[in-house]
């Protein structure tokens, strides 16, 4: 810091009125400062660069005997670095409020997931008791897919205190291979139900292709595309078909 204004302050005493433009560079040293390291750094460069015009009047001929530009540079030096404080502050305020709302946002989804994996757990054991009942092969499907349903929630609500985690780089992919075919067939086996509802042909294409991938995030992905395309899709007396399709997959 102390050679850029030292050799700054040095050219313009030399220089006079042909290495004036050097003011510039001073300007952008002193501004330069604070946004790499911030206002304390800005406040310093600042107080050097007042203190190099003084340098430059005082040993400068020329530079004293031009009073009202040397005032300008004085006020320049000082209002130009006060507007980058403000900058700075407002910037730092808005990334401070930004960091407390993700943590907000990271500790309402990791609670939120915690509590409703209770009811959840609930349900289940609620569907436990349904399939070891006496009920038909109908009924017994509806149950199935219920199972499904849920364990596709609980995986959710995992992917939701990932989410949680997210600000702390923690959170890597499991990546593992996983056969399409099993995963697919579960989420059209889940939204089976939704399909019916919407009059919709939810169409699996058999597939015995391998990917590296972490399963869980690719249920959710998936997940949510069958369904935005449920709820999203034509009005719901026209036929849709939904095929996917992963032949073109490779590893």
């Amino acid at each position: 810091m102390l050679l850029d204004f030292g050799i700054t302050t040095f050219s313009m005493i030399i220089g006079s009125a042909y290495l004036a433009p050097f003011y510039a560079i001073l300007i952008w040293v002193t501004v330069g400062y604070g946004m790499r390291y911030g206002s304390r750094y800005l406040g310093i460069a600042t107080v050097l660069a007042l203190v190099s015009l003084v340098f430059v009047v005082s040993l400068s001929d020329y530079w004293r005997g031009q009073p009202y530009v040397v005032a300008t540079l004085f006020v320049t030096a000082i209002v130009v670095p006060l507007y980058a404080h403000i900058l700075l502050t407002g910037t730092r305020d808005a990334y401070q409020a930004a960091a407390a709302a993700n943590l907000a946002k990271s500790r309402f989804l990791a609670q939120a997931s915690h509590d409703l994996r209770q009811p959840i757990h609930a349900i289940s054991l609620f569907t436990a008791c349904l399939r070891d009942g006496e009920i038909g092969a109908e009924e017994q499907e509806m149950v199935e897919n219920i199972d499904r349903s849920l364990h596709s929630v609980a995986q959710l609500f995992r992917s939701l205190l990932d989410v949680a985690t997210l600000d702390t780089g923690n959170v890597s992919p499991k990546v593992e291979v996983v056969e399409l075919g099993p995963i697919l067939k579960t989420i059209a086996e889940q939204n089976a139900e939704a399909a019916r509802w919407a009059k919709v042909t939810l169409r699996v294409v058999p597939t015995r292709v391998r990917v590296h991938v972490d399963p869980s995030l690719l249920t959710v992905i998936v997940q949510n595309l069958v369904s935005n395309a449920l709820k999203y899709g034509l009005a719901p007396a026209k036929w849709r078909a939904f095929s996917v399709y992963a032949a073109n997959l490779s590893n």
